[in-house]
């Protein structure tokens, strides 16, 4: 079953990339932009806790991430 507004196909990858996916898409539709920019797909994917994790364990910032 395909997400109906976005048309993501759930079964083709995880949770974690699918939430990210959709938010990704609401945020270039909030900023009038016609594609999804890999700048906003890694501002939603930073913002998620595993990734926030994964930076604090490698010695990276995350929150100097987010102000780029």
């Amino acid at each position: 079953m395909k997400n109906n507004i976005y048309n993501i196909e759930p079964n083709k990858c995880s949770k974690r990339l699918n939430e990210a996916l959709i938010d990704t898409l609401q945020i270039a539709r909030v900023q009038r932009y016609e594609f999804v920019t890999p700048e906003q797909l890694m501002y939603v994917i930073a913002a998620q806790k595993a990734f926030g994790s994964f930076c604090t364990d490698c010695g990276c910032n995350v929150d100097d991430l987010s102000r780029c």
